[in-house]
């Protein structure tokens, strides 16, 4: 498997402890990567629905209910490469996504009135909706319940 190869690879490049980063959400995944050479694993996207995660609750509902192929990579919102659940405006705009479009800060400034609108009038279809992944092992709980989720603790 060529993602085993490349953690071994990084592994013994260099004594710098290896983070494993990117669609880490559960607790195989943990193990798995930590049981091929990683030294510790960054998750973020499981963390978005925890109880203490300050996002916007239309953003939370949605991640919540998406899967991994609810999520595309985009330009629209920001003008960097991002994933995000895929919603109306991105469907909408999807001829225009491509490294056309103005880069970051740019785009990000033009768009911040439409995120704001989406936000303000309850339609999460006009939001960027960040995520990875990992979405569908997003939950509803505690980041405490997560964590040992993640650490395979009852």
């Amino acid at each position: 498997m060529i993602y085993v190869r490349a953690l071994k690879l990084a592994k013994n490049a260099s004594t710098i402890p290896l983070i494993s980063a990117g669609g880490i959400a559960n607790r195989e995944q943990v193990a798995f990567v930590l049981d091929n050479g990683a030294d510790m694993v960054a998750v973020g996207t499981a963390f978005l629905t925890t109880y203490e995660s300050p996002i916007n609750p239309l953003w939370k509902k949605r991640l919540l209910s998406a899967t991994g192929n609810d999520t595309r990579l985009t330009r629209l919102y920001s003008g960097k490469w991002a994933r995000g659940v895929v919603t109306g405006y991105m469907q909408d705009f999807a001829q225009l996504d491509n490294d056309d479009l103005p880069n970051y800060p740019t785009l990000n400034a033009m768009t911040k009135s439409l995120r704001a609108h989406g936000a303000t009038t309850q339609n999460s279809e006009l939001m960027s909706l960040w995520s990875g992944v990992g979405v569908a092992d997003c939950r509803d709980e505690s980041m405490s319940e997560l964590v040992a989720r993640l650490a395979g603790m009852p």
